[in-house]
């Protein structure tokens, strides 16, 4: 039979409890889990960013920073409050409000993942393409044998689109 010291035992015990307490992270993490998440229109959009120091968010085009439809609150969350959240909320969601939201750190000097990013789709029926930005035009114009990137955002990610060359 082999027996451990009790101090092993109790070292085994506490790295454990350490990292399973969640207090290392790897980078900022968001509260919803992979590339995409789909919301229907006129939903709320529910996210919380938590890290290990001050972050900020990265939104599209679309919800202005100043929109009343937008809500950030930060507070100190995790083990003794040592960690930083933040939840965005985003009410009566719009087609075009589609897009990479991220939580990233404010300072680069981290030498570990610095973003979290996920692609909401907000699906509108009504309003299958989201609105084209600004500064992009609505006609375009190419020569033959040029290559062009042609800008077409859909509000869920199972809308086909096919490009049509017309006469």
């Amino acid at each position: 039979m082999t027996s451990f010291p009790p101090t092993g035992i109790l070292l085994l015990v506490f790295k454990g409890l350490y990292f399973s307490s969640g207090s290392k992270l790897k980078g900022p993490e968001l509260s919803i889990k992979g590339a995409q998440h789909i919301i229907r229109a006129g939903q709320t959009l529910n996210l919380t960013c938590r890290g290990e120091m001050v972050h900020s968010w990265s939104l599209p085009e679309a919800p202005s920073k100043e929109s009343t439809r937008l809500k950030v609150i930060q507070y100190a969350c995790g083990r003794n409050g040592r960690q930083f959240c933040s939840s965005l909320t985003l009410s009566r969601a719009q087609a075009n409000d589609t897009g990479y939201y991220s939580c990233k750190y404010a300072s680069s000097a981290v030498k570990k993942k610095t973003e979290s990013t996920v692609y909401i789709f907000i699906n509108d029926t009504g309003s299958p393409f989201v609105e084209l930005h600004s500064n992009i035009p609505k006609i375009i114009h190419m020569t033959d044998g040029g290559e062009m990137i042609i800008p077409c955002r859909v509000t869920a990610p199972d809308i086909a689109v096919t490009l049509k060359k017309v006469s």
